[in-house]
């Protein structure tokens, strides 16, 4: 009976001691298929833990809290353990300079922080003359002893109208169309006109104005402008007679 009882007390711590633990300690991460409800094993040397599941052995997210990036090389830099903070040190190995006010410019060898220039607040309403330095309504300054030349000379509108009266608009330039008969005459309502505008016209049969076929016989008289109302119209008189088809002209207007 004595040597009965002490086997069960000795045996007893034995059978303790090989009880299934919850965590297994290993020296290297456990990998390939398993069986399930095995113990997690954790790895000495990272603290990472794993553990059986669906028949392989993964990771356990965030386990250890030893695991995750510990450093970053190259052009980041990292500071901390798992979740780490990082800083962008340079640009396919180039560094980065001193954060500064500008913007990033790259010299041929280094990258360098380039300072804005300062731009003047634009006024649309009032822009600067060109040619002066009093602001004007976009109109040109006065240009002493300079000759203004260009290749090309364009009105912002362009009229092309054969009724009578004319409707141009505020159209500087056009074409219309006097009516036939004997000192003819044609309104041409159009508000570019001032009082001391200048009034070109000229006989044009090659132009294009809807609906009207122009006069090609040449004609014997004179154009005219005859009567003008600032920013309102100016009246064409031609002196002399037009037959079949009205007269085309073509006017331009500078002020």
């Amino acid at each position: 009976m004595m040597k009965r009882l002490a086997f069960l007390l000795f045996a007893l711590p034995v059978c303790a001691q090989v009880s299934n633990p919850s965590i297994v300690l290993v020296s290297a991460a456990p990998s390939g298929s398993c069986t399930a409800n095995l113990p997690d094993e954790q790895v000495i040397t990272l603290g990472t833990l794993y553990s059986c599941q669906s028949g392989t052995w993964t990771q356990i997210a965030g386990g250890g809290g030893g695991g995750g990036i510990t450093a970053l090389t190259q052009d980041v830099t990292a500071s901390g353990t798992g979740s780490v903070a990082a800083t962008v040190a340079g640009i396919q190995t180039h560094a980065l300079p001193t954060l500064a006010t500008g913007y990033l410019n790259w010299t041929g060898t280094t990258f360098a922080y380039t300072a804005l220039g300062t731009f003047a607040t634009a006024n649309a309403a009032t822009p600067p003359a060109i040619g002066g330095t009093t602001p004007a309504n976009g109109t040109f300054a006065a240009l002493s002893g300079q000759t203004l030349t260009s290749s090309l000379y364009r009105t912002n509108t362009n009229c092309a109208n054969g009724a009578s009266p004319a409707v141009c608009a505020a159209a500087p330039s056009g074409a219309v169309a006097v009516p036939t008969g004997t000192n003819s005459t044609l309104v041409v309502d159009t508000t570019a006109v001032t009082a001391n505008s200048r009034i070109m016209l000229t006989e044009d049969s090659s132009v294009t104005i809807s609906g009207t076929t122009c006069n090609t016989t040449l004609n014997t008289g004179n154009l005219e402008v005859t009567a003008r109302t600032a920013s309102t119209s100016f009246t064409i008189t031609f002196n002399g007679t037009i037959g079949t088809n009205p007269l085309c002209v073509s006017y331009s207007i500078v002020n």
